[in-house]
């Protein structure tokens, strides 16, 4: 039996912030309109529901392909920031199993598990 948390942060209507220290969006601003918080975790849920159980019935490698075409960051400087350690590298996509890869110095390295959080470098 495998059990996962996952943790999902929306801005959706936040319209100014002045004290977050990086580069942010809310999807009231990206849509041009306030959004219904209900219907959006709805929607969000139902989609989330589907790929879990495409995950459950398949593995992560059947969404592998879909999940690197999507990733916004693929290809981007970025900070991984794992506790208290910090590592630099660029996104090279996500292994068969959903492994963050990172060419870190010249070379791949592989993140999962834990709290991971990254941060685009050099974001203007």
């Amino acid at each position: 039996v495998c059990h996962v948390v996952i943790g999902i942060g929306i801005n959706v209507n936040m319209m100014v912030a002045s004290d977050v220290d990086q580069s942010w969006t809310s999807v009231r601003l990206e849509a041009g309109q306030a959004i219904n918080r209900n219907e959006l975790i709805v929607a969000l849920g139902r989609n989330l529901q589907g790929y879990l159980i495409r995950h459950e019935a398949e593995g992560f490698a059947a969404i592998q392909a879909e999940w690197e075409s999507n990733h916004l960051w693929q290809g981007r400087e970025v900070t991984l920031i794992a506790g208290t350690h910090t590592v630099d590298g660029v996104v090279a996509g996500v292994d068969q199993q959903g492994a963050l890869r990172l060419n870190v110095a010249g070379q791949e390295k592989v993140f999962s598990g834990g709290e991971l959080s990254l941060r685009l470098r050099h974001d203007s």
